[in-house]
C-alpha cells in the first residue's frame, strides 16, 4: 500500500489538546468524530481500520487528513455551509422562539383557526 499523502503527526501539545476533548466530550459530534479521526491516524491505523472503528466512511477520513494538513487543529472547526443565509440575528432568533412557544392571544388564535403555532415561525422568517 503507497504511503499516505496527509500524513497525521501531532505535537505534544495538540495531542494533548484532542485527548482532553475527547475525555470532556462536551463538544459537538462532528468535532469530536475529526478529532477522533485524527488521534487513530496519529496512531498509526490505517484508514480502513479507522472506518471500522469510528464508524465512518474513507472519504471522510481522508478530507479530515487533507484539512488538518493543510490547517492544523482549526481543521476540527465546522466549514461555512452552503444554503440560505440566515434571516435573523440571535435576538431575533430568541424573540421568535418566545413567541412560537407562547400561547397565542385571543385574536391571533381566532384568526389562526387553531393551526400549528409553527405557522408563525414561517410568518416571521423572512419566506
Amino acid at each position: 500500500m503507497p504511503a499516505k499523502k496527509y500524513q497525521v503527526e501531532l505535537t505534544a501539545d495538540e495531542y494533548q489538546r484532542l485527548t482532553q476533548m475527547m475525555r470532556r466530550g462536551t463538544q459537538g459530534a462532528r468535532k469530536l468524530l475529526r478529532a477522533q479521526i485524527l488521534l487513530k491516524a496519529a496512531a498509526g491505523l490505517s484508514d480502513e481500520e479507522i472506518t471500522q472503528e469510528v464508524a465512518t466512511c474513507v472519504a471522510t477520513i481522508e478530507r479530515t487528513r487533507k484539512r488538518f494538513a493543510a490547517r492544523r487543529l482549526e481543521a476540527l472547526e465546522e466549514l461555512p455551509r452552503p444554503g440560505r443565509k440566515r434571516c435573523l440575528d440571535a435576538r431575533g432568533e430568541a424573540r421568535l422562539i418566545a413567541e412560537a412557544c407562547s400561547p397565542a392571544p385571543g385574536a391571533l388564535a381566532l384568526r389562526l383557526g387553531g393551526k400549528c403555532q409553527c405557522r408563525l415561525e414561517k410568518i416571521l422568517l423572512c419566506a
